[in-house]
């Protein structure tokens, strides 16, 4: 709530102007503001007093000025005194029970509404009575300038006067006197400052008159402040809405009459005597019981914007009045029904319904009226009566969808369960057997007398087998549901003291029931002892520690019904000779044997299964080795053996046995399984499962060998042994064999090699592996390649990865199989796409290796060999390009000899100036052009450059370069400016012919260049040249 000040001029000329004035708060919350405010605005004539006596309603309020501030002071106390009874009045009807009901805005103010229907206005104030004329004011200060004259007529047009001098300039004016000001003080007062840095000068005039009152709504209550006589000057006032009526909504009509419908159950309670007995019975009660859960009514409310909610206090006016259409008694003297508040929305009030005991019947009707109040105010609904809908004594029996597994018998729908333990039971689907029945010798008798049947590695969640029916013509199940709104639950137990068999025992001693769940058990173990054994289970219906219903449930613990049912399964660790889990590879040995201990059979199979050796021998008489449902379970072969620790021939164990040969294909450091089986002869069911683990140990030493750098020639490799190199066959001296000219390599010639015996030239390992047999093929990676140089391409290999493919066409091979040196080749070959890559110059293969253990490939047992580094898998070989091309002729021109002398040609063999993988030269060794060839060389003349001015630029047109026929003496030159021809003879033919030069016009001062770009074809294929530089001397003659 703010304070709000509207400006008014109070001068004397202005005085009778004044008007009522209206403002808006800028405030959504209704406020009650009683002000009375005096303010002086920094002006020391006054000009901006502003007083406001007025209460100010809601959004909008009311100004009022006044002629004399001290004498509307006074009557605005005089209104606020009238406020102070109003206000007094309206506590004393509160502190007598009455709440405010409504509060109202009008243009006068207030109109408050009390629940006794009386009214109180409080109202605005009212404007000031005019004042009384004031006293002579002092003598005013010079007025301002008069107002400007009507304009004169036209006057003549005077003669031109002389231009003045320019004036002086006049004094500063004295400084003005700061106007005075009023404001209100801390302290309640008005303080008047004459300016702005001057000290206040109290007055004797209040902020706010004593008596006046603010009010304000907050969270529904009326907050009044500043009240005279009231210790801390405030009075909070509720505000309620009332509400007219509660109109029942019907759910039913009794015999004519509106009616909510209720459930109820009754049963008589039971109780037992002589219970874990043949003679247990129970007892009905003779008094009926009841459970009556709640149910909701709904109430039509019929005031607009009333909120109903918890704080009202609800209760139910029941009335049993007569009624004469049939004959009924009264309700019973427990009926009571008790209403709690449930929600309230859309004008529609719910209330749970609790009922205890039971409604009138006979002559009379029982109804009930809804109550709610709430501080003196009471609202009554209309009467309504209750119906029940009654269940009578539930009897406990099979669910109508039931579990297959848990089912044994066939059933009908309402197949009752035995309600007697020893006495037959006529209404239940097992009626001509007992439950608790003696003197079986088999076990299909002992299955006859039971109501369903688990294997004994199995449970049975007895809750899924159970219902609750409503007994009639036919029975209808009571849903989980319903049962859960009755606070109903099962309970299960198992009777004790039934004893039968051979030996005789507690059957209770073969089953544990743990949360409704039933579990075959041999003294609290599973095993298969507890097959054939009859517990009978105790079901009770019950409400709290109340039993409404009682029925017996015979359970037949069977063995598995067919072949690949669960088997029990009992792990065992058997251990080698020095006490370890573990099998252990050499290559002296062909297999490696475990056994189990007598230990452990004696504690995790006999003493598990209730039975001595002998027992557990004679009735599981059969050894299965394999019994595991996959290769992974059955690794190895098992066998039922006598202990070879013992002289005992009567002591078992099982000899656990792996080759060599599988402990080698196995992970190292892989738990390793065997399943076998003890199993009835006669009948195979019955069975106990062994499974025998064990650790393989770490054969990552055996399986993986990495090759060191030691064990590389280190001249064989680039630096960092990055790779090595792989080149064509050395000619023999002046050999001119071309199909010699090709990639055979020895793959173990990079690394050291044995040096005698039968095994020379193979590759030699420095570590003691029992490494043999090592093959070499191309290492998957080869697969990532999609380029070699500007080459697009992609590998593929065949499936044991010796020949390499290089866009389908095979390109390069490894063969493994010979029988002396070279142990390992690599072939390299000569078709146009072998080729075609060769000559990019980069042309690599990755070639991964391995070996075998303790034998040859055909023991199977590889080792991959890895190579400077156990993540290399391979090592890189560059297939070294046969021949390079130079890159300077090592013959020159001469400008301006005659066409057909010595500096007008070259012989095309010194200009491309080849030589071979090793730098051997042609020009040294003539054979080699037959040994790499055969060789055709093209020039690409028309793009041939020269370096005239220093920069490199298309040959001029006056400079002639044409190349000659191979094998001719012939040369020639056509002139294309006068398209003439010069042709000339020389010494001898060239066996691939020359480059001519000849130059038709200038004369060259200075030597120059010529470069040009050639293509050579060869035996292996065609290298594209790159620039080939030509010295081109000047002219003859020149100096």
């Amino acid at each position: 709530m703010g304070l709000i000040f509207h400006k008014q001029d109070f001068s004397t000329r202005n005085r009778e102007k004044r008007s009522k004035k209206t403002f808006v708060t800028g405030s959504n919350n209704l406020r009650i503001i009683l002000l009375s405010i005096l303010f002086l605005a920094m002006n020391k004539k006054f000009k901006n007093l502003f007083l406001a006596g007025a209460l100010t309603l809601g959004l909008v309020g009311v100004a009022v000025s006044c002629t004399d501030y001290s004498k509307d002071i006074d009557e605005l106390r005089e209104e606020n005194t009238e406020l102070t009874s109003t206000i007094k009045d309206l506590q004393d009807k509160i502190k007598s029970g009455c709440v405010i009901t409504d509060v109202k805005v009008t243009s006068e103010g207030l109109v408050i509404t009390t629940s006794d229907g009386k009214t109180y206005n409080v109202t605005n104030g009212k404007d000031g009575a005019k004042g009384d004329k004031g006293d002579k004011g002092d003598k005013g200060d010079k007025g301002d300038t008069g107002a400007t004259g009507e304009k004169g007529d036209k006057g003549d047009t005077g003669a031109t006067g002389e231009k003045g001098d320019k004036g002086d300039t006049g004094a500063t004016g004295a400084a003005g006197k700061d106007g005075g000001f009023y404001k209100p003080n801390a302290d309640g007062y008005w303080y008047y400052y004459s300016s702005a840095d001057a000290a206040g000068e109290k007055t004797d005039i209040k902020v706010l008159p004593v008596g006046t009152i603010t009010a304000e709504i907050v969270d529904g209550k009326l907050v009044l402040n500043n009240v005279a006589g009231v210790e801390g000057g405030k009075v909070t006032l509720d505000i309620e809405k009332a509400v007219s009526s509660l109109v029942f909504i019907p759910q039913c009509y009794v015999d004519g009459v509106e009616g909510m419908t209720y459930s109820s159950m009754s049963y008589n309670a039971l109780t037992s005597t002589k219970p874990d007995s043949k003679e247990e019975t129970w007892t009905a009660a003779k008094v009926i019981s009841y459970i009556n859960p709640e149910t909701v009514a709904e109430y039509h409310v019929s005031a607009a914007g009333v909120e109903l909610d918890s704080t009202y206090t609800y209760s139910f006016d029941v009335k049993n009045v007569n009624f004469y259409t049939t004959t009924r008694a009264k309700a019973s003297e427990d009926f009571t029904v008790t209403p709690t508040f449930e929600s309230f929305k859309d004008g529609i009030l719910k209330v749970k319904v609790a009922v205890t005991g039971t409604e009138a019947t006979g002559d009379f009707i029982s109804v009930v009226a809804l109550k709610a109040v709430k501080k003196g105010i009471v609202v009554v609904s209309d009467y309504a009566t209750l119906f029940r809908n009654n269940i009578v004594s539930p009897v406990i029996a099979w669910p109508t969808a039931v579990s297959k597994v848990s089912e044994n018998l066939d059933k009908s729908d309402d197949a009752h369960f035995r309600r007697y333990i020893y006495e037959y039971d006529t209404e239940a689907f097992l009626k001509a057997k007992r439950v608790w029945s003696e003197g079986h010798d088999k076990i299909d008798e002992a299955h006859a007398t039971c109501d369903t049947a688990v294997a004994y590695n199995q449970t049975l969640d007895l809750k899924t087998i159970v219902a609750a029916h409503q007994k009639g013509t036919k029975c209808s199940e009571i849903s989980a549901e319903e049962l859960a709104k009755y606070n109903l639950t099962w309970q299960f137990d198992l009777v004790k003291n039934y004893k039968i068999g051979s030996p005789v025992t507690d059957q209770a001693d073969f089953a544990t029931i743990k949360d409704g769940v039933f579990t075959p058990k041999v003294y609290n173990t599973a095993g298969q002892a507890s097959i054939g054994r009859t517990p009978i289970v105790r079901v009770s219906l019950k409400n709290d520690k109340s039993v409404v219903a009682v029925a017996y449930i015979k359970v037949f613990i069977k063995s598995p019904a067919a072949p690949g049912s669960e088997i029990p399964t009992y792990e065992l660790k058997p251990v080698d000779n020095d006490g370890k889990n573990l099998f252990t590879f050499t290559c002296a040995d062909g297999v490696n044997v475990l056994y189990t201990t007598v230990e452990e059979m004696n504690v995790k199979i006999y003493n598990e299964l209730g039975l001595s050796k002998d027992q557990f021998h004679a009735l599981y008489n059969t050894f299965k080795s394999d019994a595991g449902k996959s290769d992974a379970e059955n690794v190895g072969s098992t066998e039922d053996v006598k202990d070879p620790n013992t002289a005992s021939e009567a002591t078992h164990v099982i000899k656990w046995t792996l080759t060599a040969d599988e402990i080698f294909a196995l992970e190292a450091g892989k738990t390793v399984t065997h399943i076998c089986q003890y199993y009835n002869k006669e009948n195979p069911n019955l069975a106990v499962n062994v499974k025998l683990t064990a650790t393989v140990d770490d054969l990552s030493a055996l399986k993986v060998y990495n090759v060191t750098t030691a064990e590389y020639i280190n001249e064989y490799w680039t630096a960092g042994f990055a790779q090595t190199i792989y080149n064509v066959a050395v000619p023999a001296a002046g050999s001119v064999d071309a199909d010699k000219c090709i990639y055979n390599v020895d793959i173990n010639a990079s690394f050291n090699t044995v040096r005698e015996g039968a095994d020379k030239g193979k590759i030699k390992l420095n570590s003691k592996t029992n490494i043999s047999g090592v093959e070499y093929f191309f290492c998957k990676d080869m697969l990532d390649i999609e380029k070699v140089g500007d080459v697009t391409v992609k590998f593929t290999l065949n499936t044991d990865a010796t020949v390499l493919y290089a866009d389908g066409v095979e390109i390069a091979k490894i063969d493994n199989t010979p029988s002396s040196t070279p142990w390992n080749v690599f072939t390299y070959l000569k078709n146009d796409k072998a080729k075609t890559l060769l000559n990019t110059g980069v042309m690599i293969v990755k070639i991964g290796a391995k070996g075998y253990v303790c034998g040859d490939k055909t023991t199977g047992r590889a080792v991959k060999l890895t190579f400077n580094g156990k993540d290399n898998e391979h090592f890189d070989a560059l297939i070294k390009q046969p021949v390079t091309i130079g890159t300077e002729s090592v013959d020159s021109f001469t400008d301006g000899v005659d066409f057909g002398k010595e500096g007008s040609y070259i012989d095309i063999a010194k200009v491309i100036n080849p030589s071979d993988w090793r730098n051997y030269t042609f020009a040294a060794n003539a054979n080699y052009w037959q040994y790499y060839g055969p060789f055709v060389i093209t020039f690409d003349l028309d793009a041939a450059e020269a370096n005239l001015n220093g920069t490199w630029a298309k040959v001029p047109s006056t400079i002639e370069l044409n190349q000659s026929a191979p094998k001719s003496n012939q040369i020639s030159s056509n002139n294309k400016n006068d398209a003439t021809t010069k042709t000339a003879t020389v010494k001898e033919a060239a066996e691939y012919g020359y480059l001519t030069y000849c130059n038709n016009s200038v004369v060259v001062d200075k030597s120059f260049q010529i470069r040009v770009k050639a293509k050579v074809q060869y035996g292996w294929g065609t290298i594209v040249t790159d620039w080939i530089t030509i010295d081109v001397n000047k002219t003859v003659g020149q100096k």
